[in-house]
């Protein structure tokens, strides 16, 4: 699931990065949600595949699902805006590989979720304050980068 997550991000990056006025179409968020969720997966599946997990001491399952659940946020805001320029054929690929890895993600999510439910049950120690914590640093992050991109 991390190896289809990572192509269809960079499939979309490539799509939103084809059209040449996309800071007109406002395809600036499409390729920096894209490239970010691309590097990221990249990262959490060199993460996962290397074993290096049980070595990091944090709770390496919330801050995936974190992770996951922001990228949804963030993708399903940039598949809105490709679907907006649809009518141009490299944009609607575009809105199409986002929405595609959208789905890809959720599904990623979904099975995190379950995993950090059945820890949870297994160590008690993780509870939904810290999840909500994680997250709320996590949008902050994102965001805060967007803007410093954005505001040059």
């Amino acid at each position: 699931m991390k190896l289809a997550t990572i192509l269809l991000s960079i499939l979309a990056f490539i799509c939103a990065s084809v059209y040449p006025s996309y800071a007109a179409a406002g395809l600036g968020w499409v390729q920096f949600v894209t490239i970010v969720t691309f590097i990221c997966f990249t990262i959490l599946f060199v993460l996962r595949f290397m074993n290096i997990y049980g070595r990091i001491p944090a709770p390496m399952i919330v801050i995936e699902f974190c992770y996951f659940l922001g990228a949804c946020f963030c993708l399903f805001i940039a598949g809105i805006v490709a679907a907006v320029w649809g009518h141009v054929p490299a944009l609607g690929a575009a809105a199409f590989f986002t929405f595609a890895t959208l789905a890809v993600a959720a599904v990623e999510t979904f099975f995190l979720y379950r995993d950090y439910q059945a820890s949870k049950s297994s160590a008690g120690t993780a509870n939904i304050g810290t999840l909500s914590i994680y997250l709320s640093i996590y949008l902050s992050i994102y965001l805060s980068i967007y803007l410093s991109i954005c505001l040059r």
